[in-house]
């Protein structure tokens, strides 16, 4: 992809700049809404078999709905069982917008590989190692596949998208070297934060027709910790964002690996997760664990556990574990998109842009500088705006004209940590706080205008992990009942100044909060998997009611 982008006397091309190629459509982070038509029709069904009929129906469709939109509040979907119990689950819950990922993403594929014989010869190749690797995540893959309807090698692809087109055929030419990821994380703790308690902050960074459509997957494996994640589209089993009932939490984002050593053929990395969340307890065995399973391709993983926290710069080549001090830090740890340990260093790219990610350098600074400014009393509304900051600190000073040029021009919209590009977005933002076993997450960007999502609230929902998904959903909804109060006593004390549109989201807040009760009524008196997914539904509203309600007093 080498078209022309804005005006510039040096005729600036995407690939100058951003490291698309791939990226956009294929590492797209598609996900879904819980719920749509496929999703009420299935917790309608009145048996198995009706069940399947929908599913095997839904499926037959050749496309999805062009109408499907990403929802304001990412969906909750709850998973129970075993690993191929928990797929079929969250298959059938986001069977719609599995559909619309494995399409989006088998097109992307397509255009790279020319073979679908080929693309399913080469997964067939990657199972065969993780199945021994990562057989939790491969049954899962299947569970899926059954659940959504969704070809099975379409759910493959879905979860190989990452290696698939880091690593396409040789007559890909050089567009393999386009497929990178972007992001940024951070974690603080002891000294630095106001309580000590650790808390981490992760921003996922893509474009358009990518991660808009995701979930917050909530799993109580048989076998296993509990977690909670959020998959980067709908259909993988496994997150760059994840906390368990041990306490253990992790967040990544892409590394550089600009020589060929740097890229492996071995197991996809979310999968990695996905079986550190479920078999680690403490960020030192998640550490090893990762490590040990050898994922293959270039990224900056954290993995921390309120007491202790891991930066693994990592390849397939290079295996740099990074702690707070090693490079000046004072009980923090941030990571972008590009190695600062010596020896990973060298995977970076060494051209003037940074194979597009120069980017990497700015917004590492800008979140170092926040830390500083406001160090000891950091809590989690002030890593909220740091995840929303829209200006970037150049070395010596602050910069906040990061639209005063035309794209390309001048790529300042880029350097921020929340990004304001008209190509690149931050598509969603997550926290983990370990120690109370509360994640809070957002859909699109603070800066609501700047936003891919329709209906971007720019406020955070929050949820604790509980071993009794009902007394997660309490939880949540004492939340939404708590922020409902706020917003209607700033209402009435903004007296005759109040906003009509301040009433509306009230009255939306209210209604979601309503809407939440029937599911939760529905969950209670359900039984196996039609109770998950109105827990699921019943959790999604009282999210929902939290963030209408936060608008009114942000």
């Amino acid at each position: 992809m080498s078209e022309t982008i804005g005006t510039t006397s040096a005729n600036v091309t995407r690939r100058d700049f951003v490291k698309t190629g791939a990226l956009t459509a294929g590492l797209g982070m598609l996900g879904g809404m819980l719920g749509g038509v496929l999703g009420m029709r299935l917790l309608g069904a009145k048996s198995t078999e009706e069940a399947n009929e929908i599913v095997e129906e839904a499926a037959a469709a050749d496309h999805y709905d062009e109408d499907l939109l990403p929802g304001a509040v990412r969906p909750v979907v709850v998973l129970a069982g075993t690993p191929r119990e928990m797929g079929v689950q969250y298959g059938r819950q986001l069977a719609e917008f599995i559909q619309r990922c494995g399409t989006a993403v088998k097109a992307s594929t397509l255009e790279l590989w020319s073979s679908w014989d080929l693309i399913v010869s080469r997964m067939n190749e990657y199972e065969a190692i993780m199945v021994e690797k990562t057989p939790d995540a491969v049954e899962m893959w299947k569970g899926i596949a059954e659940g959504s309807g969704v070809d099975y090698d379409v759910v493959r692809l879905i979860n190989l998208n990452l290696p698939m087109l880091i690593m396409p055929p040789e007559n890909a030419g050089d567009a393999s070297e386009d497929a990178t990821q972007a992001c940024s994380h951070f974690s603080v703790w002891g000294d630095a934060t106001a309580d000590g308690k650790m808390i981490a902050g992760l921003n996922v960074d893509q474009g358009w027709n990518v991660g808009a459509y995701t979930s917050v997957v909530i799993a109580h494996p048989a076998e296993g910790h509990a977690f909670i994640m959020c998959p980067p589209w709908a259909g993988v089993a496994g997150a760059s964002f994840a906390l368990n009932d041990a306490g253990l939490a992790l967040t990544g984002s892409g590394g550089m690996g600009s020589r060929e050593e740097d890229r492996s053929f071995d197991v996809d990395p979310f999968a990695v997760k996905l079986e550190v969340m479920l078999h680690c307890s403490s960020a030192e065995e998640a550490k090893d664990y990762y490590l040990d399973l050898h994922p293959c391709s270039a990224e900056n993983a954290q993995f921390f556990d309120g007491a202790d926290a891991f930066m693994i710069e990592y390849t397939p080549a290079i295996h740099a574990v990074r702690k707070a001090g090693d490079h000046g830090e004072q009980d923090y740890l941030i990571a972008t998109n590009y190695f600062i340990d010596e020896e990973a260093s060298a995977a970076n790219y060494q051209d003037e842009y940074m194979g597009g990610l120069w980017d990497s350098i700015p917004r590492y600074n800008t979140y170092e500088r926040l830390i500083k400014e406001n160090y000891g009393e950091i809590d989690v509304e002030y890593v909220k705006s740091m995840l929303g900051c829209s200006k970037y600190w150049d070395g010596e000073k602050w910069v906040e004209d990061t639209l005063d040029q035309m794209p390309f021009e001048d790529p300042r919209d880029l350097w921020s940590p929340e990004a304001r590009d008209f190509m690149y977005k931050t598509i969603m933002s997550n926290i983990a706080v370990p120690e109370d076993a509360t994640v809070h997450f957002m859909s699109g960007q603070s800066d609501t205008l700047m936003s891919v999502i329709p209906y971007a609230t720019g406020t955070y929902c929050a949820l604790t992990l509980d071993s009794d998904v009902s007394m997660m959903a309490t939880g949540a909804y004492i939340e939404a009942e708590d922020r409902i109060w706020w917003a209607a006593k700033t209402i009435e004390e903004a007296e005759g100044e109040s906003k009509v549109s301040d009433v509306q989201l009230l009255e939306d807040a209210r209604s979601a909060l309503w809407r939440g009760f029937n599911c939760l009524n529905n969950a209670r008196v359900a039984e196996g998997d039609d109770a998950l997914g109105w827990f699921g539904k019943a959790l999604t509203r009282f999210c929902e009611a939290q963030a209408f309600a936060s608008i009114v007093t942000k």
